[in-house]
């Protein structure tokens, strides 16, 4: 038991590395679902399968599109001053 802990312990310690690349982006999907998941889970005051997809779907897909939006407003300001 004492080996079992101490090995849970070392592992959550330890930093998992992620590689750089641009197919590294795509855990930020699964990041995204759980946020509107969780967050309209404890926000919608009666739950109502029909409702929650919806409103879960409409947060899903802000978050989305706002990251996006940041990303590309990112990549354009970097273009304009670094070159």
């Amino acid at each position: 038991m004492i080996f079992t802990n101490m090995t849970l312990l070392a592992i959550l310690t330890s930093p998992k590395g992620l590689p750089t690349n641009p197919a590294s982006l795509l855990w930020f999907f699964p990041l995204a679902a759980a946020i509107s998941l969780v967050y309209k889970a404890a926000k919608l005051p009666e739950m109502k399968k029909s409702v929650f997809f919806k409103e879960f779907l409409v947060l899903f897909s802000s978050i989305v599109v706002f990251m996006a939006l940041i990303g590309v407003g990112l990549i354009a300001f970097s273009w304009i001053f670094v070159e």
